[in-house]
C-alpha cells in the first residue's frame, strides 16, 4: 500500500467514525489531529513531503475557512509569490516555501497581507482565519 492509499483510507475512516457518531467532536480539530498523527507516521519522508500530504488529508475532509467559505489556497513558486505581493493583482490565497519556511500570502482584498511559518499546516489556518 503506497502512502497515498493509506491517507485515503485514513480520511475514508474519520469521516465515517465522525459521521456515525463513534468519534465525537469538532470536525477540524479532528482532522488537525489525523494530520499530527500522519505525520508522525511519514518519518521517512522529508519533513517538506509529510507537512504537504498531511495538509492533503486536511484538505480533502474540510476545506472550509472560518467564515464557512469554500476558499483554494494555492501553491505558487517564490517568484510568483514576490510577484503577487508586488503587484497585488492575482486575488486568493497562495503559500510558497522558501528556505524551509512556509510564507503565506493573502490577496483577496489586494493588500497582499503575509505571514511566516515552520509548518503548512500552520500556514494555511492562518490563511484560512485571516
Amino acid at each position: 500500500m503506497t502512502n497515498a492509499q493509506a491517507q485515503g483510507y485514513a480520511v475514508i475512516a474519520l469521516s465515517k467514525l465522525i459521521c456515525s457518531g463513534h468519534i465525537k467532536g469538532n470536525k477540524k480539530n479532528l482532522c488537525e489531529l489525523l494530520d499530527r498523527e500522519m505525520y508522525s507516521l511519514m518519518d521517512i519522508m522529508s519533513e517538506e513531503e509529510a507537512e504537504e500530504k498531511a495538509g492533503r488529508i486536511l484538505q480533502g475532509i474540510n476545506d472550509t475557512n472560518s467564515r464557512g467559505n469554500t476558499e483554494d489556497i494555492i501553491r505558487v513558486t517564490p517568484e510568483e509569490a514576490n510577484k503577487i505581493i508586488d503587484s497585488r493583482e492575482r486575488k486568493g490565497l497562495f503559500y510558497c516555501i522558501e528556505n524551509g519556511i512556509y510564507v503565506g500570502v493573502d490577496n483577496r482584498d489586494g493588500n497582499a497581507w503575509t505571514e511566516d511559518f515552520g509548518s503548512l499546516s500552520a500556514c494555511k489556518r492562518w490563511l484560512r482565519k485571516r
